[in-house]
């Protein structure tokens, strides 16, 4: 059933391909990268990109632009280790408001970032799948 499944897969890829070449949208000097090209259709959580870290550090220009950036070197650190806390935080789902709240009062009631991404990366290598990895730490 899966063998046939992914054959299946493979002709509708070649046809799209095909449909691809004929329609100009693909020139026929990129046929011989085509695997390296179509390789998200193999494995759909790949990601189309990899410019997160590009995406991460937009914000943190945007904020320099408008404040005029730290003025001093304790507070550049500051900022460099809150916008990094933040970043960190987004991407693995936890609200950086409700975490400064936490350590703040001391609740502990949020995890450590760390110890999130170690629980997420432990799942991933009981399941033994890369790709997932790329997907749960959210990076390229």
């Amino acid at each position: 059933m899966l063998t046939e499944e992914h054959d299946a897969f493979h002709v509708e890829k070649e046809e799209i391909l095909k449909a691809a070449l004929e329609s100009g949208q693909i020139q026929t000097e990129d046929v011989g990268t085509r695997d390296r090209l179509l390789v998200v259709l193999d494995r759909p959580t790949t990601p189309l990109h990899n410019n997160l870290s590009e995406i991460g550090g937009c914000g943190a220009k945007v904020k320099s632009k408008i404040s005029g950036g730290p003025r001093t070197d304790f507070g550049r650190r500051a900022w460099d280790t809150f916008g990094s806390l933040n970043l960190t935080c987004r991407r693995l789902g936890i609200s950086f408001y409700d975490f400064l709240m936490d350590r703040l009062l001391d609740l502990n009631k949020i995890a450590r970032p760390g110890d999130v991404i170690g629980e997420r990366i432990q799942s991933v290598v009981t399941r033994n799948t890369v790709n997932d990895l790329v997907i749960v730490l959210n990076v390229a």
